[in-house]
């Protein structure tokens, strides 16, 4: 029999349970661990953990116009001489 609609998966959420669980337990060994790697080995972990912890840049593009208002930009600096 299929579950309710909008009920959670228990069986999901037990395994994501464990997992959260079995990273908490090992966290505090992470620093020695990665001490024992070479400094490539290293470089390569922390390359492969930064996405789980910094949103990725997309590419953008800009687009130019040719009008007169955009064309120029003025900058004025005001000194405060108190």
């Amino acid at each position: 029999m299929p579950r309710q609609i909008g009920s959670r998966n228990k069986l999901s959420t037990e395994i994501k349970q464990r997992i959260s669980d079995a990273l908490n337990d090992s966290i505090d060994n992470l620093e020695n661990d990665l001490s024992l790697l070479t400094t490539k080995e290293r470089l390569e972990i922390v390359c492969r953990l930064l996405p789980y912890i910094l949103p990725k840049l997309k590419e953008t593009e800009h687009y130019t116009t040719d009008s007169p208002d955009l064309s120029e930009i003025k900058v004025n600096i005001f000194r405060n001489e108190s």
